[in-house]
């Protein structure tokens, strides 16, 4: 008997410690919680899951029971227990009874549910919910957050319950350096690449959508990776492709905008963050109209360009032509002079030219006017210069091409042994004559 009162008195506490002890369903009856935002990975925080306040986000619930619940509450409340004061900045609740998807409470006419989002697949219920943005903004420097705690019920139990780290809407885009230096030939069409790229980085923990756009020939311009969502924490390359014109020469300097627009925010009355952001300035691309390794020279606020050789090298002895161009509406007075070297000649256009020190050419943006030197490297290891001076009204420019000029090579004079050649010739004809001879004579 004693034994059997034993028994009984040890089951009585036994039950009496397990059932106030607390413990959680949410082994048996939630198998999975996935809380991110539209197309966006699970994001974490202290190793809690991370969820932006006055964003829009999915939270998925999947339940073990094969039977439907009448009503699946989802409750989210700062700190780790349900606030005394209910409000905006401490307490969220909503819920789907079977028919509907609601808030379950008031937030002064603005919903944090959008029951079109909401859906229902088998024992998986996929909240389209959000918050205002409430997290306050203390340090610039850093994504502020506030800990909270999100908990599932069925049918008014609560199954299980986990930490939630509420973080503010941040809004933000860095971008590299992006200058490009583009190069085409004056008056022909083509489409100019570079293997320069530059780089957009998603600084902030919000979605955004990029775009850019230029301050001129912005339908020739083609970038890659733009008018695309850049994910929170994404990194974009980006390159440049640029469809000429029958350019005259010169430079065509082009600015682009960048702007990025915060993606999935909730309209509240009150938006916390910036939503919109613009990037000046960048890409800068300058194409510079003229033919390979000359230098390019604008004059008269860019009426007139002038293209010339700024570094020539010639052999000792050689002769070469060495061609300038103008481009431009006006008429330009032209002088050439020249050291260390002969000019043999000197066109413009077609025509030869007889005073270099003083001749005109009717310029026209249509199309380019040579200006041809043919010169003579007569001295030795030497640095020679050919000087241009453009004039054009009052204004008078002075160009120079250096032309670097090789030391006089020396050739080897060759021997002449015709005259050796002739002695070895006859000694080796008499000694075959005399060994014929000898021949001859003894065979007798």
């Amino acid at each position: 008997m004693r034994h059997l009162l034993f028994l009984v008195l040890a089951f009585i506490i036994g039950a009496t410690v397990f059932y106030q002890i607390p413990h959680s369903r949410a082994d048996s009856s939630v198998s999975e919680i996935n809380i991110h935002m539209p197309m966006e990975s699970e994001r974490y925080r202290f190793n809690n899951r991370a969820w932006v306040a006055g964003i829009w986000h999915y939270v998925n619930i999947t339940l073990n029971e094969s039977s439907s619940p009448s009503k699946v509450t989802l409750i989210l409340y700062k700190g780790n227990s349900i606030p005394a004061i209910k409000n905006e900045t401490t307490y969220y609740s909503w819920e789907y009874d079977g028919t509907e998807w609601r808030d379950d409470r008031e937030y002064g006419g603005i919903s944090f549910i959008d029951p079109s989002k909401c859906k229902i697949a088998g024992n998986s219920y996929s909240f389209y919910i959000g918050t205002s943005s409430f997290v306050k903004n203390r340090n610039p420097d850093s994504i502020d957050y506030e800990n909270w705690t999100l908990a599932i019920k069925v049918d008014n139990v609560e199954l299980t319950s986990i930490p939630v780290v509420m973080e503010e809407a941040t809004s933000s885009i860095s971008v590299s350096r992006a200058d490009y230096t583009l190069r085409c030939e004056p008056f022909t069409e083509t489409t100019l690449k570079s293997s320069q790229k530059f780089l957009t980085t998603n600084t902030g923990n919000v979605p955004l959508r990029i775009f850019v756009s230029y301050n001129k020939l912005d339908s020739r311009i083609n970038t890659s990776n733009f008018n695309t969502i850049l994910h929170a924490g994404e990194k974009l390359e980006h390159s440049i492709e640029v469809e000429t014109t029958k350019w005259q020469p010169g430079f065509v300097s082009i600015s682009g905008t960048i702007e990025a627009t915060a993606l999935y925010v909730i309209p509240t009355g009150f938006i916390s963050f910036d939503t919109s952001l613009t990037v000046a300035n960048v890409p800068n691309i300058v194409i510079a109209v003229g033919h390979a390794d000359y230098e390019i020279e604008e004059i008269s606020n860019g009426r007139i360009t002038y293209q010339y050789d700024k570094n020539i090298e010639m052999n000792y002895g050689e002769r070469k032509n060495i061609t300038a161009y103008i481009c431009g509406d006006g008429d330009i007075t032209v002088s050439i002079t020249n050291t260390n070297t002969t000019i043999l000649n000197v066109w413009s256009g077609e025509e030869l030219i007889e005073n270099i020190q003083h001749f005109v050419i009717h310029s026209t943006n249509s199309s380019e006017h040579p200006i041809t030197v043919q010169l003579q490297a007569n001295k030795p290891n030497v640095t020679a210069y050919l000087i241009y001076t453009i004039q054009m009204g009052n204004e008078s420019h002075i160009y120079t091409t250096t032309i670097k000029i090789g030391p006089e090579q020396k050739v080897e004079k060759k021997q002449d042994n015709s005259m050796l050649y002739i002695i070895v010739g006859i000694a080796l004809a008499g000694v075959i004559g005399y060994v014929a001879y000898n021949q001859i004579k003894y065979r007798r």
